[in-house]
């Protein structure tokens, strides 16, 4: 906005000028004029200002009102000017384009709606007085810009000299446009003139006509009756009318003519509130008097609403005209004026992309031009300082005034030069520039001025003063400086460089040690003030690299202010940082040097020097030691001569060569001592290069490894032997596996890998501890070693595993002497440790070579297979390796994998059976059974799936699935008031597990609610026996929990009484077997009857299993067999629906439950 002139005045003189612009209008057709208002609203939106643009836009809008006497002209005027105005503001784009985008997108929509809607004027009228007040619009537009580009040039706002390519092509563009809309608008205009008065004449040819026309009929129809004045009228027409007026005196006019040169009034409507609205409503009038009769006067009418219809496409014609003259003027001067400014442009752009700055003044030295680039530099614009001297506001109080006086002699002697200057920016920070300053000449080479070129030199400057710094630092250090003084003084000077900020060296922990003097890592000059309003600022805080681009610490930058350090001082922090990365170099390579000497005299190894010639410069202590050589026997002989001199007879292969690096050589060789003594030393050589790549020194080190070969010796001996049993072990049998395969190949023969395992041996260690079964496996290692023939191997493979690899003959390839002997040596009655114990063993047994090739794993892995086939069919026996086997093999691995599968998924459930008092119908319990809901076979009961994970790991996460379900079961019974124990089936080798107890107390504390008694586990009677002892500690641990125990499937296997009584049991289970057969078979009976007997002897309930007919109940009442389980009482149902079972069971009368199962839905 300009202020150079007053505000209000000139607010009122834009005003006046915009009603004078609107009131100087030009009309066209009825009341639609040419207005020029708008000019100087836009001149006002670019000069004054928002409030003062609007009160202009104001005046000419009301002005509208009072010319076409409505307000919706005023609403669409005062739109035209806000929508200028924000557009401008938010764009600084031209006028013109924002005038046009009004049009486009609000003027035209708007002036059809207030016309068409709001005065009911016909759409294609309001459409041409839309289409007008666009082209009305945008010319005004283009005026207005012309006018502002005329005005900016008066008021130098634009300089003569300098103009740029933006306001030369605005000059153009403007210019260029009027003239064209001028010059064409002249012919078009006259067009439409044209128009409009050859329709005026054919308008009046008609009416003339018409009168004619009645003059004739009263002269032939004196005496005309009222239908023949009915039929002349509709003669006539529907838009023309008739009327007749008695006239006084004598009239001079006895009619009138086409030549008579009268006109056509047009009468406006009066009952119209719009110009347009009255002239389409309006009538075109003729009157004159009648020749026949003198007295009588005729007024011919015409609607004038198909002349305004006609006048509409007239109009349209004439705008559409207009528009294209517009469009093609808007067209020529875009592109003229974007031709002829084209150089301008460029030269404009190469200047103001310059990074330099550039300023030109006149003789006098005044400022008459600067480009972007000295804006940057400077911060001044060329409004600020157009007609200064540039001194007058870039030089400060630290500029040299020695620098001055030689430029301002330069300048009086016209020559041009190059200087170095401080200058200082707007905002008061100095900065450095080289000034390269040229005379300029006119045309006749006479002196028009100067140009200068200013460098930004600042960031040069401070790095050439921070490098004298680093230069003096690195003097301090070589003087044994201290490090901590010397970061501290460079981080000074930093802050001495940028103004406004503070700066810390910070150094990387693995700097930081009791030999370095440094006593932190970060170092402030508390001097300078409190760190108070200083911003930590990471993006300009550059990393300290080492050679290798380590990052050894960071040079934090702390800054005051709203701004950051400019992109000149993030060069100077990372010219600092790297300064600092050179100095802590320098410093510990000095360090490193003491540290090295250090090294040298006091090592344990001995060490010794050579030039690179090979003769020896200097040896320590060590050396002597090793050697009993002091350095003056040393010095000046050859080092080879000197170790070969010392290198003890060896036998062959006794010297070992150690792989090592490049520049290194290293190998295990024995020397002998002065004294004569022998050691072994582990002799390398190094070589120190210069920077050339040439041999600077060798350094020969002798490390004494008697005692490390010593070690290594029974290291070796320790990897490849069993420790417990002293046989070869996993490793060492590996290879000597490996070796026979290659004599077999070699020679023809075959051998045979049997692996071994022991059966029972967990239960021998558990039961009678590690120590028995450590000394079991050696006494068995001792009688497997008797059996070996000669080439067998014996290897322990790890735990009670063995593995013997035996050649065999081809007519003997099954060798069953070899096993035999082995199985009668592992199955030998025994005392170890005083304890009895006997074992058996199973051995799986394969061959080599087959008919496909394979390794030692895989012969392993066979022979491994086959012995698991062997316990599977029994143990105590050997199994050979075949295809099928293996298939067999993988099956069941198949199958536990789905089994495992299916688990995860959480494909099981838990159905529960209950177990009832038969002659009080109590429910005394249920029975948890597991269920597989398999996604493709359906639902599978436990002997489709539970056999495969039988003494399988698989079977332990099964069973802690079965006790955690069935008491989240109880939980949820519990809550609905119902409370019932549950008894899980548990697989003896998770049963017998050393752990099963403690995670069995585990499960436990997770369902805290759970009563004693809640939890009920049966066992079967073949796996109580088989781990007796084991079976009884984890009864006697869980009893402990609350947990009551039952034997299940009794009568099954063969138990003694004995054993029975050691038990802590608290009740039997019948297999249901006996009592489904017990109606039929005497046999049953009879096992029936006598497991009541025992139990009666044993104190112990009884629950009959398979109760599934009313016969079955009634048999064991009379038996003395209470309580039952069956299918008579019910199938195994889910836990929901036992509770519905529950209240049924409850209503029915057992005499009537002879088919009770099914209350609910068997499963």
């Amino acid at each position: 906005m300009n202020r150079r002139f007053p505000l209000w005045p000139a607010t009122l003189l834009l005003a006046v000028l915009a009603i004078a612009g609107n009131a100087l209008a030009i009309q066209l057709y009825y009341g639609v004029h040419f207005i020029f208002g708008s000019i100087f609203v836009l001149v006002a939106i670019r000069t004054l200002g928002a409030r003062q643009a609007v009160m202009v836009g104001l005046a000419g809008a009301l002005y509208t009102s009072v010319l076409w006497e409505h307000y919706y002209a005023v609403v669409v005027f005062l739109g035209e000017c806000l929508f200028v105005l924000a557009f401008c503001q938010r764009t600084r784009r031209s006028l013109f384009l924002a005038d046009s985008l009004f049009w486009c997108l609000l003027g035209i929509p708007t002036t059809l709606t207030l016309y068409h809607l709001g005065m009911d004027i016909p759409l294609k009228t309001a459409f041409v007085i839309a289409v007008k007040q666009m082209l009305n619009g945008i010319f005004n537009a283009a005026m207005a810009g012309l006018i502002l580009c005329l005005y900016y040039l008066l008021k130098n706002r634009i300089s003569t000299g300098y103009l740029v390519s933006s306001q030369i092509r605005s000059i153009l563009f403007h210019t260029i446009l009027m003239t064209a809309l001028v010059s064409g608008s002249v012919p078009v205009l006259q067009l439409a003139e044209t128009k409009q008065q050859i329709q005026a004449r054919e308008l009046e040819r008609e009416l003339a006509e018409s009168f004619q026309r009645v003059t004739r009929f009263f002269a032939t129809n004196p005496d005309y009756t009222q239908d023949e004045w009915q039929a002349l009228k509709d003669s006539m027409g529907p838009d023309t009318r008739i009327f007749l007026y008695p006239v006084s005196g004598a009239p001079d006019s006895r009619g009138p003519t086409p030549e008579s040169g009268f006109r056509v009034d047009h009468v406006r409507s009066t009952n119209q509130p719009s110009v347009i609205k009255s002239w389409q409503e309006g009538t075109y009038q003729l009157s004159g008097v009648l020749e026949t009769h003198p007295t009588t006067g005729v007024v011919l009418s015409r609607s004038a609403r198909s002349v305004s219809m006609e006048m509409d496409a007239a109009s349209l014609e004439f705008l559409g005209y207009m528009a294209m003259l517009l469009a093609l003027a808007i067209v020529i001067s875009r592109g003229v004026s974007n031709l002829l400014t084209q150089p301008i442009w460029r030269l404009s752009t190469l200047l103001n992309s310059s990074t330099n700055g550039i300023i030109t003044t006149d003789i006098q030295g005044r400022t008459e031009w600067v480009n972007q680039g000295f804006v940057r530099l400077s911060g001044y614009e060329l409004e600020e300082i157009r007609g200064r001297k540039p001194g007058s506001f870039l030089q400060g109080p630290d500029t040299d005034p020695d620098t001055v006086e030689r430029i301002r002699g330069h300048l009086s002697q016209q020559e041009p030069f190059e200087e170095e200057l401080l200058n200082y920016h707007r905002e008061g920070w100095p900065y450095w520039i080289r000034i390269n300053c040229e005379p300029l000449l006119s045309e006749d080479g006479r002196l028009a001025g100067y140009i200068a070129v200013e460098t930004d030199i600042t960031e040069q400057r401070k790095i050439a003063h921070l490098e004298n710094v680093g230069s003096e630092a690195l003097e301090r250090i070589a003087e044994n400086g201290r490090l901590e003084d010397t970061l501290f003084a460079l981080a000074s000077s930093v802050e001495d460089f940028v103004p406004d900020i503070r700066c810390s060296i910070e150094l990387s922990a693995s700097l930081l040690g009791d030999h370095c003097d440094l006593n932190a890592a970060c170092y402030f000059d508390v001097s300078g003030g409190s760190m108070a309003g200083y911003c930590y600022c990471e993006t300009v805080s550059p990393l300290i690299l080492d050679p290798a681009k380590n990052v050894i610490g960071r040079l934090n930058v702390f800054y005051r202010g709203g701004d950051i350090p400019s992109k000149n001082d993030c060069a100077v922090f990372k010219r600092a940082a790297h300064i600092v990365a050179i100095i802590v170099e320098r410093y510990y390579a000095d360090y490193r040097l003491a540290e090295a000497a250090g090294v040298f005299r006091h090592a344990n190894e001995g060490m010794v020097v050579a030039d690179a010639s090979g003769m020896v410069l200097d040896c320590n202590q060590a050396f002597t030691d090793i050697t009993g050589l002091d350095p003056g026997h040393v010095r000046g002989r050859l080092a080879l001569d000197l170790l070969w001199e010392m290198e003890a007879v060896q036998e062959p292969g006794t010297e070992i060569h150690v792989p090592a690096p490049e520049d290194q050589r290293i190998r295990d060789t024995w020397i002998r001592h002065k004294n004569g003594k022998t050691s072994c030393v582990r002799r390398s050589v190094s070589l120190v290069r210069d920077k050339h790549g040439d041999i600077h020194r060798y350094i020969y080190i002798l490390n004494d490894i008697s005692e490390l070969k010593e070690y290594q010796s029974q290291l070796e001996s320790m990897a490849k032997f069993d420790p417990l049993t002293k046989l070869p072990n996993r490793a060492l049998l590996s290879d000597r596996l490996q070796q026979a395969m290659i004599n077999c190949e070699r020679n023809g023969s075959e051998l045979a890998v049997l692996f071994i395992d022991l059966d029972g041996f967990k239960e021998v260690n558990d039961g009678h501890g590690h120590a028995v079964g450590d000394e079991l496996l050696r006494s068995l290692a001792r009688r497997l070693r008797s059996i070996m023939r000669e080439g067998d191997t014996l290897a322990r493979f790890g735990g009670d595993e063995f593995v013997m690899v035996a050649p065999v003959e081809s007519e003997v390839k099954s060798c069953p002497v070899l096993l035999d002997r082995i199985l009668a040596a592992v199955a030998q009655q025994s005392r170890v440790l005083g304890k009895p114990v006997a074992l058996t063993a199973s051995i799986g047994v394969t061959f080599y070579p087959q008919a496909d090739p394979l390794d030692a794993e895989q012969l392993l892995r066979q022979a491994d297979q086959a012995m698991y086939l062997a316990k599977q069919g029994g143990k105590n026996q050997y199994c050979f390796y075949d295809a099928d086997n293996e298939r067999a093999v993988r099956d069941l691995f198949k199958d536990l994998k789905r089994v495992e599968e299916g688990l995860n998924n959480e494909e099981f459930e838990l159905f529960y059976q209950p177990k009832v008092n038969l002659r009080t119908r109590q429910v005394i319990g249920v029975e948890a059974l597991i269920r597989w809901r398999h996604p493709i076979r359906g639902l599978l009961g436990p002997a489709d799936f539970l056999p495969v994970t039988e003494r399988h790991p698989l079977s332990v996460g099964i069973g802690e699935w079965v006790i955690r379900t069935a008491l989240a079961q109880v939980r949820r019974w519990r809550k609905n008031g119902l409370r019932l124990p549950v008894s899980v089936n548990i697989d003896p080798f998770h049963l017998v597990r050393e752990d099963f107890a403690e995670r069995l107390k585990r499960l436990l504390g997770e369902y805290p609610e759970t009563r004693p008694g809640d939890l009920e586990i049966e066992i079967v009677e073949t796996s109580s026996l088989e781990n007796f002892n084991a079976v009884n500690k984890v009864i006697q641990q869980c009893r402990t929990l609350g947990v009551r125990f039952g034997l299940d499937d009794f009568g099954t296997g063969y138990s003694s009484l004995t054993y029975l009584r050691q038990l802590p049991l608290d009740y039997l289970k019948i297999d249901m077997s006996f009592v489904r057969g017990m109606l039929e078979n005497p046999d049953d009976l009879a096992i029936v009857k006598g497991v009541l007997g025992l139990a009666d002897s044993l104190n112990l309930p009884v629950i009959a299993e398979g109760v599934e007919t009313l016969q079955h109940r009634n048999k064991l009442m009379t038996l003395g067999c209470e309580l039952g389980q069956g299918y008579w009482l019910s199938r195994p149902v889910s836990g929901e629906d036992l509770e519905v079972w529950m209240s049924q069971w409850q209503e029915a009368l057992p005499e009537m439950a002879a088919v009770s199962g099914n209350l609910v839905g068997p499963v």
